[in-house]
């Protein structure tokens, strides 16, 4: 009998672990934006402070954890990788497996006692350390968020020249990306939109929608073309669903909400087969 005993309350033990680790998985998915740190530091003391002293400054990069245990880690060169991720409770880490081979693993430690939650990532090879901060996300982390790998693929560079066809459906991932920011910031009633990770040839305009020229497109978007020629071909592409979408004059009575629908529209005329 207490054999049974106490195999009952090992059970519950476990149970209780279980539940608290799945509640802290549930608690750290959302962006976390990166401050770096200078080489060098010795302790995690000076660490802290050098961030207290950099004001907490970011720099232009976000992970965004999400629900179904992938990430995704996009900078505003237009870099990105994504994978799995993995969290242990008994020590507080977080273990990143990129699904790209070029990639190293990391492994990060969650800072849970304070808000914002941190993620530090220590470079030992480099001597540097790295902290993520994390910015509050009340849409929930699925596949509808901007940020999500299926809505990244876009950012993947061409290994080859692209057909007409593949081409257009690149420009179109980009769009739908950029509807899916506007969406997000909708949905948050966000104040403040931020388009640094999304910055391509779409000029975003207080209820309207154009084209930024060429000439002054962020080279990272280009590149992620074969070559400028490909990227050419799809702002001409962009330029013509610009003016070959029929776009309801209707206003939602919010300008967020009207350029997404703009977007929407472009991305439907670019589908069109």
């Amino acid at each position: 009998m207490n054999f049974f005993r106490s195999i009952y309350w090992v059970t519950i033990v476990f149970l209780v672990l279980s539940s608290a680790g799945c509640s802290e998985e549930k608690n750290i998915v959302g962006s976390y934006n990166l401050v770096k740190s200078t080489a060098g530091i010795a302790s995690q003391d000076d660490f802290e402070q050098s961030i207290l002293d950099a004001s907490m400054e970011k720099s232009a990069e976000v992970i965004t954890l999400f629900d179904d245990k992938h990430y995704s880690i996009i900078d505003d060169a237009n870099g990105y990788s994504e994978g799995v991720w993995i969290y242990t409770p008994k020590l507080k880490s977080i273990v990143f497996s990129p699904d790209f081979l070029n990639d190293d693993k990391k492994v990060g430690m969650i800072d849970l006692n304070k808000e914002p939650f941190s993620i530090t990532i220590e470079d030992t090879k480099a001597n540097e350390k790295f902290i993520y901060r994390r910015i509050a996300f009340k849409d929930s982390l699925n596949e509808n968020h901007p940020f999500y790998r299926t809505n990244n693929q876009w950012r993947l560079k061409a290994k080859r020249a692209e057909t007409d066809e593949e081409i257009t459906k690149r420009l179109a991932a980009y769009i739908k990306h950029l509807a899916l920011v506007l969406k997000s910031a909708s949905v948050n009633k966000s104040e403040i939109i931020s388009f640094e990770f999304s910055m391509g040839p779409v000029a975003v305009y207080s209820g309207g929608i154009g084209a930024i020229p060429f000439e002054n497109i962020r080279p990272s978007w280009v590149k992620v073309f074969y070559d400028e020629n490909d990227a050419r071909k799809a702002y001409r592409f962009y330029q013509l669903a610009i003016a070959n979408s029929r776009i309801n004059t209707t206003s939602a009575g919010s300008w967020v909400e009207d350029d997404y629908d703009l977007l929407l529209a472009i991305y439907g005329n670019l589908m069109k087969p």
